[in-house]
């Protein structure tokens, strides 16, 4: 997955939750290492957009 989808696909996620009550985004415990670095700042990046 391209960060772009990553990005959009969590934008999207904070959208459909926030119109349904809450969502909790996060990596669970940390950052797995087969996760492209700039997929992880994608989505953190959509978090700080979507604010």
């Amino acid at each position: 997955m391209a960060p772009e989808d990553v990005y959009n696909r969590t934008k999207n996620m904070l959208k459909i939750s926030t119109d349904h009550g809450a969502y909790a985004l996060g990596t669970g415990n940390s950052v797995q290492e087969y996760v492209p670095d700039e997929n992880y700042f994608a989505m953190i990046q959509a978090v700080h957009d979507f604010r």
